[in-house]
């Protein structure tokens, strides 16, 4: 049985921040390694990751319209590849197709 994807996309929210001195903050690499080391992802029936990690990682609450476009066309880029997309902004959860004015804000 061939393994379904799941594109994550992550720009620096809750799903991958590492407890610090400071509290929770984006660390860089941190998801993938996590997803890499957890033997629990990396079962057969369980799809395959490709993890997007954007640099800089920026908290959602710091996003603006231009981060939202960055994101949109890397959705548009992907979306062929992809089976989820999931996204660590303000939690986010989008099934594909995302929303098409995603994928329409640059013009």
């Amino acid at each position: 049985m061939k393994r379904k994807r799941i594109y994550i996309a992550y720009t620096g929210g809750t799903i991958g921040m590492k407890k610090s001195s400071r509290g929770y903050i984006p660390a860089e690499g941190f998801l993938t390694q996590t997803v890499v080391n957890n033997a629990e992802f990396n079962r057969e029936e369980m799809p395959l990751f490709d993890i997007h990690e954007y640099c800089p990682l920026i908290d959602s609450s710091d996003m603006t319209p231009a981060h939202w476009q960055l994101i949109a066309d890397d959705i548009k880029t992907n979306i062929k590849t992809m089976m989820a997309l999931l996204s660590s902004t303000a939690p986010t959860l989008w099934r594909i197709p995302p929303p098409p004015y995603l994928l329409c804000l640059k013009t």
